[in-house]
């Protein structure tokens, strides 16, 4: 089992894989259990999510410093030392599998091994004590492990008191939510039961543990138990998975039966879906993107769902298509971002640096541009990303309203109960502030064109 953990990591850290598609690899066609695959990913996520601080923890035993192992013994490491610290793993299996995995890989340093690990084994809550007491941009990005460049961004946006409540809320795992689908209707065998008793039925006979949120309606957050898509009222579209700031966005935007709407970056579908049952699956939804891969994911999610207005087919949304020109009532624009409003979704998102991300602006408005060609006079359209970053959300929109003054803020504060999200409000732009009620972190601003 370990030795598929070291497999993954090394995908991860030297072949420069996504871990998502590095633990579907490695662990498709195993003869893992199911405990022993919720173990491979439970290490597997941790030991990314806690780099800079599991790295930390072995820099202040161990004489040879981290960047000096050779990758196997780093990994090694890595892995023991956040089952040590993290998980409740009995110490000496721990540091005896940890042994026996070095003298594997690398035999030379199985005794460097073992000293290291049973002297973090000694010293770690001392280290952590120390480190908690400790302030500042460099302190905040070890204990939380994400770059400096997001500590600053953060700091700079919402003092470090706040940024560090948004850290502490984002180093916590992703809770799961679960919607009703409001166009299923229950099973013959069930009739006079209402959807709401009979998925609640179901949860129980599952032995989920659950529970309905007050807003939105019927949305659950929901403990999982085994795979949850395998559930039978998973696969026959009476609820979905969907983070409750995933729905905000058309939530907001607030399609009616018959209206036409676009949404130009679909996959997986989710934003679409929704839409589709808030009209009645009546009109049109043309559904874009640009690989043949992402529109089978959002042609079988409608299939699942019982959806039939969504036409999805690729279109580039940097690319003006004059055939689209005010053709529609409505448009989702949940753009490709940096996505530092969900690193505790994708591990990977923590390390990157706004280097990285420089380019995304330029991006976000042309396609915002675009798609706003699209609407018709008196159409409306959500601009949203999944980020915490003011240059991706609100200077995209100041920018667009500057050079697009056809177009107004729409202010829906009245329309949506934005305490209960967890949202503040700039201006009429809406962020889900991840600190707040724990959802992940976004952005949505309604944009009406007036000529």
């Amino acid at each position: 089992m370990r030795s598929q953990i070291v497999k993954i990591l090394m995908d991860v850290e030297v072949s420069k894989s996504y871990s998502n598609i590095a633990l579907r690899k490695n662990l498709r066609g195993s003869s893992l259990t199911t405990k022993e695959r919720a173990y491979v990913t439970e290490v597997v996520y941790g030991t990314i999510e806690k780099k800079y601080l599991i790295d930390y923890i072995i820099n202040k035993v161990s004489k040879i410093k981290v960047k000096k192992m050779s990758n196997y013994v780093k990994i090694i490491i890595r892995i023991a030392t956040y089952e040590l610290v993290f998980m409740n793993t009995k110490s000496y299996a721990v540091i005896n599998e940890a042994v026996n995995l070095c003298k594997k890989y690398d035999r030379k340093s199985f005794r460097f091994v073992n000293g290291v690990l049973r002297n973090i084994m000694r010293q770690y809550p001392d280290i952590l004590l120390d480190l908690e007491a400790e302030t500042g941009i460099s302190a905040l990005r070890t204990r939380y492990s994400v770059s400096e460049d997001i500590v600053k961004l953060w700091m700079d946006e919402y003092g470090e008191k706040r940024a560090e409540e948004i850290l502490k809320s984002l180093s916590n795992r992703a809770k799961t939510y679960v919607r009703i689908n409001s166009l299923a209707k229950v099973p013959k065998e069930y009739e006079g039961m209402d959807i709401v008793s009979f998925v609640e039925s179901e949860f129980e006979k599952s032995g989920i543990e659950y529970e309905r949120l007050d807003y939105p309606k019927n949305v659950y957050r929901v403990k999982k138990t085994g795979n949850f898509e395998e559930l039978e009222i998973f696969k026959d579209g009476f609820i979905t998975v969907q983070d409750v700031s995933s729905m905000v966005p058309v939530m907001m935007l607030n399609p009616k039966e018959g209206d036409s709407l676009i949404d130009v970056c679909a996959a997986p579908g989710g934003k679409s879906v929704l839409a589709s049952e808030m009209m009645e699956n009546i009109g049109h939804i043309s559904a874009f993107d640009i690989y043949d891969h992402k529109l089978d994911l959002i042609k079988s999610y409608s299939k699942r769902m019982g959806i039939t207005i969504i036409d999805a087919k690729i279109q580039d949304a940097m690319t003006y298509n004059k055939e689209l020109k005010e053709k529609f009532d409505r448009a989702i624009v949940d753009v490709p971002c940096s996505g530092f409003g969900i690193i505790r979704r994708k591990p990977e998102i923590r390390y990157k640096s706004l280097k990285e991300i420089e380019d995304l602006p330029g991006i976000q408005i042309e396609i915002l541009e675009n798609v706003s060609k699209y609407l018709k006079v008196g159409g409306e359209m959500v601009y949203s990303t999944c980020t915490l970053n003011p240059r991706e959300n609100r200077e995209v929109v100041e920018l667009f309203l500057k050079r697009n003054q056809g177009f107004e803020i729409v202010d829906i504060s009245d329309d949506i109960d934005l305490e209960s999200l967890g949202a503040e409000t700039e201006n009429s732009m809406v962020t889900i502030m991840p600190d707040l009620k724990g959802y992940d972190g976004f952005f949505a601003v309604k944009l009406k064109k007036l000529q």
